[in-house]
């Protein structure tokens, strides 16, 4: 008998338009919600954003470098973080599209903690609201990149480059 945490990594839905299907749409409510709430102006909306881009790849290369690979973790951590990513290097192994990217099972409730870092740090719902936008347009461009390396084979030496890093 299965448990309900094996039950639930199991679950495999997350095509392409999934995260987009999620985080388009909570991002523009954030940013609304933000810039209804604090009007700003647009040189610091946008450095807010950049901001969240940037933070999205240091976010994306400390979690998959020291999370992902290198870190021992204790059950049930190294249990759930484990099928979480390993789901996924399977999936790559085996051209199986529908896992290669990230669950949003498994992006959301990171995006809710760094949301809430974030308005810690900045001692603003606000500001962090716009921070979280930009990770996740910074998440979104990711997503796309990585599920277009493995489905499709790149004609241009950027995109060989690329797909081989």
């Amino acid at each position: 008998m299965k448990s309900l945490l094996t039950t639930f990594i199991e679950i495999r839905f997350p095509k392409l338009w999934m995260p987009m299907a999620l985080y388009i749409p909570l991002g523009t409510l954030m940013a609304f919600v933000s810039l209804s709430s604090y009007p700003r102006s647009m040189g610091e909306v946008l450095g807010l954003f950049a901001m969240g881009i940037l933070i999205w790849t240091l976010i994306e290369y400390i979690l998959h470098r020291f999370l992902f690979h290198e870190i021992k973790l204790k059950d049930p951590w190294k249990n759930l973080i484990s099928a979480f990513h390993l789901s996924h290097h399977q999936a790559v192994a085996v051209q199986e599209p529908d896992v290669v990217i990230t669950r949003p099972a498994g992006s959301l409730p990171f995006a809710i903690v760094f949301y809430f870092l974030f308005a810690l740090m900045t001692w603003s719902f606000s500001a962090a609201a716009l921070i979280e936008v930009g990770i996740f347009a910074g998440y979104l461009a990711y997503v796309l990149f990585y599920f277009c390396a493995h489905h499709f084979s790149p004609k241009t030496r950027w995109g060989k480059f690329l797909k081989n890093y």
